[in-house]
């Protein structure tokens, strides 16, 4: 999410730290650190679509089907990879 705002494609008020602290204060969530196992998995996980090769967006698809997640995301490319998407 970090990322994703510092190249502007996510606007979080009024930044990544204060948007987090906010939103696990409120609600269930739990945040998840890359393993060495999200890395060996991530090593192993075909690319879909060659034109879709985004290192974060292909980490986010190992945690969703690592931890049995679903994606919340409006990106289609991610699709192909099989892991539940909501948005």
């Amino acid at each position: 999410m970090a990322i994703k705002s510092v190249i502007g494609k996510l606007s979080l008020s009024p930044n990544y730290r204060d948007f987090v602290n906010e939103a696990v204060s409120g609600y269930e969530i739990t945040l998840l650190d890359i393993s060495f196992e999200d890395c060996t998995r991530y090593e192993t996980l075909p690319i879909r679509d060659p034109k879709h090769r985004d290192p974060f967006d292909r980490m986010i698809v190992v945690h969703d089907l690592h931890h049995s997640l679903s994606l919340v995301s409006v990106d289609e490319k991610l699709d192909g990879y099989g892991a539940p998407r909501l948005w």
